[in-house]
């Protein structure tokens, strides 16, 4: 049993990185000094931020990148730019050249990212829907159906657009470095 790591040993490991037991002292390292916390009790608790996959951290930053972008485009001339089109498109590409950056699969971010579009999408409608008419059957029905299918085709989107996001990183990183193609 690994004893119990005292706060000394919890600032001495902030100073380096590795994934296992640190070579300093009886205490567990992290890739980050953010990822471990001490709490009152004294023993050490995984923060939330490391517990979610890398693929969903490189979505969200994605879709919050995508944000801006929209706006923008939203801005032009006979542009109506939704954000979860916005986010579809944009944060998919983004997130597919975050995670060929990270060495992770793209299409697998992009997909993720497809699918905060289809919520954001659908969230969007519901509101807009309940805003503007009067609740009915009807109109209930319409946005089941409506948040059902953008909760199918964003996603497919997404893995379409992550994928040609890390296609463009990698050919784009492949173009910066010399002799590439040389063996």
């Amino acid at each position: 049993m690994t004893a119990e790591p005292s706060l000394n040993a919890v600032r001495r490991c902030v100073q380096h990185t590795e994934d296992a037991f640190c070579d300093r002292g009886p205490h567990v390292c992290s890739r980050s000094y953010k990822s471990y916390i001490i709490v009152p009790i004294g023993f050490l608790t995984r923060m939330s931020s490391s517990s979610l996959p890398a693929v969903w951290r490189f979505a969200i930053v994605g879709t919050l990148a995508s944000l801006p972008i929209t706006v923008v485009v939203n801005w032009l001339p006979d542009s109506e730019a939704a954000i979860g089109r916005g986010i579809m498109i944009f944060g998919a590409f983004i997130a597919g050249i975050v995670a060929e950056t990270r060495s992770a699969n793209p299409g697998a971010a992009g997909l993720r990212a497809g699918v905060l579009a289809g919520v954001v999408a659908g969230l969007t409608l519901l509101v807009e829907v309940a805003s503007t008419t009067q609740l009915s059957m009807l109109s209930v029905a319409f946005v089941v159906l409506a948040s059902g299918l953008a909760l199918i085709v964003a996603p497919a989107f997404g893995l379409v657009f992550g994928r040609i996001g890390g296609w463009t990183m990698n050919t784009v990183t492949s173009r910066l470095r010399p002799n590439a193609n040389m063996p």
